[in-house]
């Protein structure tokens, strides 16, 4: 009896929050996908399926004189540089702790949080009937208190159609799109897919000595059945550890970019829109890929 209640209490507070926060961010259904949510405060993830478990993987923060800091980053390699997204280093956590610190509360299709610091988290999600979600979860002091996951119906034969075409000729459109999206059209049937998504790689001198870091962020990102094309972009910034202390770059330095670079598994075409970059200019990065191994 007294479980019912709490469950029945639970489901009002729960519509209350839902009534509140009614303007909130739909994001389409993937296997990986980062999102935003406020430190300190009710927020809600809605599915388009009931969910069955949802497990926290981790709960990553450093908390510094009642400041909490993110873990950020880094990739250890000392020869040969990677900017692929799947090849940083990711270090031990500082602190793991369990669901009481995110508050965590499952009912029906809903997911509530109420973290107590900022930092980062990484939760698995059962129920989708296609694939398990990994949701990244970046806390910070100022985001979104209700996320909607929706699910993507592209127009099939639109897609199907497009996708039938030679390997080489959908690489091209679509690169093409990514290139200049004002004048070329997207590929019929493709959608557009709002995220975010961003990752640094460090770069150390022959002592192995962190002196910049290379920040790769998501800009664009469009989708079919088989296909996904994306646009990045890269640029070099000074601060570099978890203190949030920065380091001059020499005057001159520059960092020479090939296409290998950002290879990785599932990766079918890799362009970049100019192959040095300084502290003071970026590049785009352009990458189509396969859509089941984003």
């Amino acid at each position: 009896m007294q479980h019912h209640l709490i469950q029945t209490a639970f489901k009002i507070a729960l519509a209350l929050l839902i009534f509140s926060t009614l303007n909130g961010k739909d994001i389409p259904i993937m296997k990986t996908t980062t999102i935003e949510l406020p430190v300190s405060e009710y927020s809600i993830i809605k599915f388009p399926f009931k969910v069955a478990e949802a497990r926290l993987g981790s709960y990553k923060y450093k908390k510094i004189k009642g400041e909490v800091t993110p873990i950020i980053i880094k990739n250890n390699a000392n020869k040969n540089i990677s900017l692929s997204k799947k090849n940083p280093a990711v270090p031990a956590p500082i602190v793991t702790s369990g669901e009481n610190l995110l508050n965590i509360k499952k009912i029906d299709n809903f997911l509530t949080f109420r973290p107590r610091f900022k930092g980062t988290a990484e939760i698995v999600v059962w129920g989708n009937k296609d694939f398990p979600m990994i949701i990244k979860i970046d806390i910070v002091d100022d985001a979104d208190k209700n996320i909607n996951f929706v699910q993507v119906l592209n127009s099939r034969k639109e897609v199907i159609n497009f996708e039938s075409n030679p390997h080489e000729k959908v690489l091209e459109n679509i690169m093409r799109f990514l290139h200049n999206s004002e004048v070329n059209k997207k590929p019929r049937g493709y959608e557009n897919i709002v995220r975010k998504e961003v990752y640094d790689v460090a770069i150390r001198d022959r002592q192995g000595v962190i002196f910049a870091r290379v920040r790769v962020s998501l800009t664009k990102e469009v989708a079919g059945k088989i296909y996904v094309g994306q646009e990045w972009n890269v640029n070099i910034v000074e601060e570099f550890d978890n203190e949030n202390e920065t380091v001059e770059i020499p005057n001159g330095f520059y960092l020479t970019l090939y296409e290998e670079m950002f290879d990785s598994e599932g990766v079918f075409a890799v362009s970049l829109e100019t192959y040095t970059i300084t502290k003071e200019h970026g590049t785009r990065v352009f990458i189509v890929r396969n859509k089941e191994q984003r």
